[in-house]
Parts: structure tokens; sequence; C-alpha cells
């Protein structure tokens, strides 16, 4: 199983930032009445990869972009949806998937650079670039966030309360999806995410120690230390780059915010969708770029 993201503690983290960030009286009572969907919306890109089933599994892809395609699509749909609803719980949800997409947009390119290639034909080579992505996600999930975890704040049967499945099945033209269990599985496996019996297991097996550095005692087996400073390169690009942890979440939360207020003007017929589209853009939740897949990364450590 290959999973891939900024790790979801620290999504949530993000969203309560960005939440107290945004002014706007307007979307901060759609958010503060809906809080649980707003945190809900703000890790569940990511819940598709922690079901067995390669529909499910390909369906958090397909949310990220990884072979391109736009990451605005399924935003828009439930948005198009909500203009005619109004409907409060959609619209947090929407504003915590926002904050999601603006993480993920910021990070992962400086991530996916420091890790590795994540399309290595060479299996041992790909599973170093799993286990140092996922390290270097844990290591600062542990670094910045203390206190939220989502199998604290999330209940699974939320999801049957909003609009993104049903909008899912518009946009990937499936008959049906269960992405509920895949949710539970993500819960569960962050309320055991401290176990040292389930870390050794997984770092008894060559093949799961990727999955083993997404757990925090492999932050005192395999001790590493990252410089405030980063200098890096685009992994597409190549072009040279420098910045600072604190650095990429201000970027990531004004990212956020923009969005947000996007999406909130869209719904109420102050902008039009092809100005909404254009905070909104569709990027990579890998690359950082519009229409660039995560097989066209070509500049790695």
């Amino acid at each position: 199983m290959v999973i891939f993201m900024v790790k979801e503690n620290t999504h949530l983290l993000s969203a309560e930032r960005v939440r107290y960030k945004i002014r706007p009286s307007r979307i901060t009572k759609v958010i503060s009445s809906n809080l649980s969907m707003y945190y809900l919306g703000s890790i569940i890109p990511d819940s598709g990869v922690y079901c067995c089933r390669k529909s499910v599994h390909d369906i958090s892809y397909w949310l990220h972009g990884k072979k391109g395609n736009l990451t605005n699509k399924i935003i828009f749909t439930m948005l198009d949806k909500i203009k005619k609803t109004y409907n409060g719980k959609d619209l947090a949800f929407v504003f915590g998937y926002c904050t999601h997409c603006a993480l993920d947009i910021t990070f992962h390119p400086i991530i996916f650079y420091l890790s590795g290639n994540y399309c290595d034909s060479n299996v041992l080579k790909l599973r170093k670039a799993q286990y140092g992505h996922h390290y270097l996600e844990t290591y600062l999930d542990n670094k910045f966030n203390k206190s939220f975890k989502i199998h604290k704040l999330i209940n699974p049967k939320l999801l049957n309360d909003v609009s993104f499945v049903p909008a899912l099945i518009e946009c990937m033209d499936r008959k049906n999806i269960n992405y509920t269990r895949a949710l539970m599985n993500q819960l569960w496996f962050d309320k055991h995410a401290y176990s040292r019996v389930l870390f050794s297991f997984f770092s008894f097996f060559s093949s799961l120690r990727p999955i083993a550095s997404m757990m925090y005692p492999v932050l005192q087996q395999d001790v590493k230390h990252f410089p405030k400073s980063i200098k890096y390169r685009d992994p597409i690009t190549g072009t040279r780059k420098t910045a600072t942890w604190n650095k990429l979440f201000d970027e990531s939360f004004t990212l956020a915010e923009k969005m947000i207020v996007a999406a909130d003007k869209y719904v109420h017929n102050e902008i039009s969708k092809k100005q909404a589209q254009k905070i909104i853009d569709g990027k990579s939740l890998d690359t950082g770029k519009i229409g660039v897949p995560m097989s066209m990364i070509k500049f790695t450590v």
C-alpha cells in the first residue's frame, strides 16, 4: 500500500490556524456552526489510502491529482450544489477541504524533493523514498502539533451528513463508493500511531517499514534533525529555493484563506466561477502545479 500525505493531524492543526486567521464573519459563522464538518473536510482527501480496495485507494490519488487531473473538480461540484441548497454543513466541509489542498500544495514539493523519487521503478529506492516522506511528515507533526488528533475529533458517521460521496460518484462516474470504511481505518491507525507493538511489527518487515515511519515511535528509533532553513529544488523545474517550516505554514494558511474566501463568494454569487477558478485553480496536491502529474518529478535528493 502506497500512502502519501502531510500527516492528517497536521491538517487539523492547519485548519484550526486558518479558522482563526479568516476575518469575514459570514465564513466564521459557517465554520463555528459546523466545526466537525470543517475538520472532516480537512482530512478527507487522504482517507481512501487506508482502504485495501484499489477502487477506493485510487480515489485519494485522484483527489490529489496524482496523474495530473484537476483537483478542483470535486470542490466545484460541491459548490454548485451548495449554491442551490446553501447547506452549511457542506460549505464548512468544503472550507476544511480547501485547507487540506493548500497545505499539500505548499508542503509536498519540498517533501518530495527531500525524500526521494516516489515513482522509482527500483523497489528498494521506492521504499526508501516512501519511508523518508512519511518520516518527515511524522517529524513535522511531532514538532508543530501537540494537541490535534483526528481520532479524537472526527466521527466517521458525519460523512453521511455531507454530499461529498455523492459528489465523488458524480465526478468519477461510479455507481457506488464506500468511503466510510476507509475513514474508519484512518481513524483507527491514528489512534494506534503511538503503539510500540504495532510499530515493531511494521518495522520487522522491510516492505512495511514505510508504514512504520508514519508512527511516532520512529522518531525515537531513527533520530534525524532538520535545519530551520531548508535549501531545496523544485522537484519539477529544478529551481533552487530556500524556505523555513514556519514560512511554509504561513504560505499555506494564506493560500487556504484565499481559497475559502473565493469559495464563499462564489456560493453567494459575488464572483463568477471563472473568477473563483483563478484562485481554486486545481493544482496537483503532489507537485503544486496545474496539470503536472507526480510521475514528472525529476529533482530529488
